[in-house]
């Protein structure tokens, strides 16, 4: 199974593979047979579908086929040769692969499964041996190019080298090569001993071939590894006389893993004379090897387990591999019942947009939380979340599928929804409920102030009648107090005004608007000239007044509150000096109103805000109390708020923030 990397089975056919070309090194014969045995090596591993060799011609330019090898029959051979010749002048790089899309195709029409155009690839290996330029071309699929450059060169070098010392005639260059090949070669005899070591060898183990010859090598190997290795070797004893070896060996870097392509060398009477084996360090591949089986135990535990209905398909047919526990019990079916089947034999899907999922998975490569609904055979049904990856398993695309049910959270939501729904109505009517109470509460305060309004105005008119009518009667403490009834009757009333004003603003329902405050604070003015000219007082307002979101009249009754207040609460001769000016603090609008008044203590800043709150008596400073509580109402209201900034004896700076525009 692929998840990132070369797969278990491919790592292990790979490592089978390499040790069977390398097997050619045992061919007897001349170097033709040799070739040709090469070849065929090559073409044994799948994905490969033909092989040739080439070599320069001696008599005339150009190249000759010395060897090939195609697992399919070839229309016209001298065609795709010549195609093949076309691409050795762009090979120029000894033992550099150079590769190129095959366009002829139809040559292999008769593969056994249709190939993509771009599915098949040339690639082609220069090199040299002791007959001259000599070059490899391998017809393979597309997704094998790492494979074939990672490895191909290098063995290909190695049998052209071997092939020279083997064919050339030339004992002292057969040496000379052995000794300088990077694969390890060793010769015994029949009973183990040493007759020959190459450098390589002697290298890895950190003894001199002195030290070797003679002696066994078994007291190299790990002692878990020598009875398998006796096993393996007793292959020699029959034809083809050849075996492959997978095993520990002591080295100078400690323990490694070494494979070896061993071939027996028969006396005349067919008795085992020597053995012959080229070895490779094959430790790096072990480790990935061991990588993967752990990666491949850790997949299995999570697949198992998982409480999500997991299952591996092949994706063209949807043929089920594999199942998890989960995935068995919704079925209520044995795995081994639903392994082998396809998912629309089991009725799993009702309505399923297997083109738009198969679109999305070639496209992408996986396809994520898509909800479908599963019936069991049972006919029970889930809703859950479908996930998938393509993988490939044996050559084939398939695909590891998780269902997450969500069935319970569907059920909640729904359950949820209605909830929402009863509570949205509870709202509703909790809404109209209130709404219906501020009305009675509005009615009942305009009859309360009205009520009390009619006997303050008859105390008011009757004595105001009685101070103009019969004043002479009065002596002047009589006329005092009838002064004082008046007084007082004025102010129930502006209190009565007052507090109708602030209920107000509790049902009042506010349009908030861009408004311009120049113009709002302009009409305050105007509407305090009067008062504003017998105290003599200097407003300043400062350009640049921001617009803000508001209700203008409820922010004129704002201004207009903390106006009065900066010119009733002065000194006694104290010219009032009041500023006004404002500025934009990321959204928010801030408008600050600053005086010269008497100033209020830190510890009263908070509760100045509240209804009836008064610092000073009404002999001092006339009011009710109630002013600041409307702007702090009002400010509320048009979802902003006020503050004070204050000390007594030097004046106070109200700010007031509001969104701005």
């Amino acid at each position: 199974m692929n998840r990132g990397g070369i797969s278990i089975g491919l790592s292990v056919n790979l490592s089978d593979w390499i040790n069977h070309c390398y097997s050619v090194y045992s061919f007897e014969g001349n170097i033709g047979h040799f070739m040709n045995g090469f070849v065929e090596n090559v073409c044994s591993f799948r994905g490969f579908f033909g092989a040739w060799i080439f070599k320069q011609a001696k008599l005339k330019p150009g190249y000759e086929l010395i060897s090939s090898f195609s697992k399919v029959p070839i229309g016209n051979d001298n065609v795709l040769l010549a195609s093949f010749r076309k691409d050795f002048k762009l090979a120029n790089k000894p033992w550099t692969v150079i590769n190129r899309r095959f366009d002829k195709s139809h040559l292999f029409a008769q593969l056994p499964h249709s190939q993509p155009e771009d599915a098949l690839r040339v690639f082609i290996v220069p090199g040299f041996n002791f007959e001259g330029e000599i070059n490899l071309v391998i017809l393979a699929e597309t997704g094998l190019a790492e494979i074939i450059s990672g490895i191909i060169p290098r063995m290909f070098q190695n049998i052209l080298e071997y092939s020279k010392l083997k064919y050339g005639n030339d004992d002292s260059a057969y040496r000379l090569l052995l000794e300088n090949q990077n694969e390890l070669v060793v010769k015994v005899d029949d009973r183990g001993r040493f007759l020959f070591v190459s450098p390589t060898y002697c290298k890895l183990f950190g003894m001199t071939a002195q030290d070797l010859t003679g002696n066994n090598f078994v007291p190299l190997i790990h002692p878990d590894d020598i009875e398998p290795t006796i096993e393996a070797m007793r292959q020699l004893e029959v034809y083809p006389h050849n075996c492959f070896i997978q095993q520990r060996a002591k080295t100078v870097l400690g323990w490694r893993w070494i494979a070896w392509s061993d071939k027996a060398i028969l006396d005349s009477k067919g008795k085992i004379n020597a053995i012959i084996g080229v070895g490779r360090d094959i430790t790096e591949q072990k480790q990935v090897e061991q990588e993967l089986l752990e990666s491949e135990s850790k997949f299995q535990t999570a697949f198992r387990s998982s409480p999500n209905l997991m299952s591996i398909s092949r994706m063209s047919d949807g043929l089920i591999y594999d199942v998890n526990d989960r995935f068995a019990s919704f079925l209520q079916l044995p795995r081994n019942e639903i392994i082998g089947k396809k998912t629309s034999e089991l009725g799993l899907f009702k309505a399923f947009p297997r083109p738009v999922l198969v679109s999305i998975l070639n496209r992408e490569g996986r396809i994520e939380s898509f909800e479908i609904t599963l019936y069991s055979q049972s006919n029970e049904i889930i809703e859950g979340l479908f996930s998938a990856e393509i993988i490939e398993l044996k050559g084939e695309k398939c695909l590891v599928s998780s269902f997450q049910d969500i069935t319970e959270l569907r059920n909640a939501q729904a359950e949820l929804q209605d909830y929402q729904i009863h509570l949205e109505s509870l709202v509703d009517q909790r809404t109209a409920r209130i709404q219906e109470i501020n009305d009675e509460l509005g009615r009942f305060t305009n009859s309360v102030c009205h009520d009390l309004k009619a006997p303050l105005r008859a105390m008011h008119g009757f004595a105001g009648a009685l101070k103009e009518d019969h004043s002479q009667k009065l002596d002047p403490e009589g006329i005092i107090y009838l002064q004082r009834i008046c007084n007082a009757s004025d102010q129930m009333e502006n209190l009565i005004n007052d507090l109708l004003q602030y209920s107000k603003l509790n049902s009042l329902e506010l349009s908030l608007e861009p408004t311009d405050t120049n113009k709002a604070i302009n009409m305050v003015i105007i509407s305090l000239s009067e008062e504003i000219r017998k105290k003599n007082a200097v407003v300043t307002i400062k350009k640049g007044l921001p617009y803000v979101l508001a209700f203008k009249p409820v922010l004129v009754r704002v201004f207009t509150n903390l106006i009065t207040n900066s010119l009733k609460f002065v000194e006694t001769g104290a010219i009032p000096l009041i500023t006004i000016s404002g500025l934009i603090r990321d959204d928010k609008a801030l408008i600050r109103i600053k005086d010269n008044g008497i100033g209020i203590p830190q510890d009263k800043h908070t509760i100045i805000f509240e209804v009836f709150e008064r610092l000073h008596g009404i002999e001092s400073y006339p009011g009710n109390g109630i002013g600041l509580s409307i702007v702090k109402k009002a400010m509320e209201r048009m979802g902003g708020k006020v503050s004070v900034t204050s000390s007594p004896g030097k004046g106070s700076t109200f700010e007031l923030e509001l969104r701005s525009v």
